[in-house]
């Protein structure tokens, strides 16, 4: 024979079958009185800090990642976005080996405003034809010279 626990959980779980949509119907109004609402905002407030622990665990941060990545692709580039995914790779690759505008200025030697002024003289200087409005700001003048 079963004991008064074990029968009251059976009896329990044949209730919450038969009567599901009575029980759903009388959750669903309860939750729509001020008495829910405030149950509701209280259980979401205790809950919270685990949350919020939970989104600064690493792995949810790499899932959420891939996640957003994938999502936005899909949003974007429709049945594309496999494709896309993997430009997006490659283009960060090659943004690697290719030097940054500091860089590149190091090699040239005009680090500095006075630096790309001197070497715009010395262009200048060769006959080289320049119409860049962003090195005529630098230098004040006009940087043009016919062949």
């Amino acid at each position: 024979m079963l004991d008064k626990k074990e029968q009251k959980r059976l009896y329990d779980i044949e209730y919450r079958r038969k009567n599901r949509e009575k029980i759903k119907e009388k959750k669903r109004a309860y939750y729509q009185t001020e008495a829910g609402k405030a149950t509701a905002k209280r259980n979401r407030i205790k809950m919270m800090p685990r949350h919020v622990e939970y989104c600064r665990n690493p792995e949810y941060k790499k899932y959420k990642h891939r996640y957003d990545v994938i999502y936005r692709a899909k949003e974007l580039y429709g049945e594309y976005w496999e494709c896309m995914i993997l430009v997006e790779k490659i283009h960060k690759e090659v943004l690697k080996l290719v030097p940054d505008k500091y860089e590149r200025d190091k090699i040239k030697g005009t680090v500095s405003r006075m630096q790309a002024k001197q070497a715009l003289k010395r262009h200048i200087e060769k006959g080289w034809n320049f119409n860049w409005t962003h090195i005529l700001t630098l230098s004040g003048n006009l940087c043009t010279k016919s062949n």
